[in-house]
């Protein structure tokens, strides 16, 4: 059970990488982030560039416009 998680948020995933927790309002997601990892034998999180999301991008605003 492996998993890639990639996102663009680079604040975000950097929050995930820590071993602190966050005290900010976003802190429970980070933990809920962190521990549903654990539950894979190996997880990581990756950053990726806007330009590389494009496609992602472009398919998810199609389904918000056709109510998928």
């Amino acid at each position: 059970m492996k998993v890639e998680i990639e996102g663009g948020a680079l604040s975000i995933i950097r929050k995930l990488w820590r071993e602190y927790d966050d005290k900010f309002e976003i802190g429970a997601y980070i933990r809920d982030g962190k521990w549903l990892s654990k539950r894979f034998h190996t997880c990581k999180f990756k950053y990726i560039y806007r330009s590389m999301n494009s496609i992602a991008h472009l398919l998810a605003t199609k389904g918000l416009k056709r109510g998928d």
